[in-house]
């Protein structure tokens, strides 16, 4: 099923915080993500809101800040979707490689980035707390 995805407006916001309190370990406030908003990161989200992603670009690198998708709407396509829209925003917009953490844990999520191209440059330990983060790199030539 393919999933549709949009950028973020005002009224998702608040949906992005209540995300980010259910599943992330540090959550952004929605002070925090509105601020960022104001400041240039991008917000995508599925239409009824069941995840979103957010990406900051800068001049020709951009950095994935999250993806997060609720648990009952997991394996669906969604984050899939999320990060396809948040790459082709990128190149669209001149990025030449798209940078991301995630924690090594994850196997789910580092499956993901490494079956889209993402390759793992290095390990920052105890990056979230107990547990490390694996900093991959996706380098965009003509996708």
């Amino acid at each position: 099923m393919r999933q549709e995805i949009r950028q973020a407006e005002e009224q998702d916001y608040p949906k992005i915080a209540a995300l980010e309190r259910l599943y992330m370990s540090v959550p952004w406030s929605l002070d925090t993500i509105l601020a960022a908003a104001a400041y240039g990161t991008l917000f995508f989200v599925s239409e009824q809101v069941e995840g979103y992603g957010s990406i900051k670009l800068i001049e020709d690198i951009a950095e994935v800040n999250n993806i997060c998708v609720q648990t009952d709407s997991r394996k669906l396509g969604i984050g899939q979707a999320i990060l396809d829209c948040m790459v082709q925003t990128a190149f669209d917009k001149g990025v030449k490689k798209v940078l991301l953490e995630v924690a090594e844990n994850n196997r789910p999520a580092i499956a993901m980035y490494a079956k889209n191209g993402f390759l793992p440059l290095y390990t920052r330990p105890n990056y979230y707390h107990s547990v490390g983060a694996i900093v991959m790199q996706k380098v965009l030539v003509g996708i």
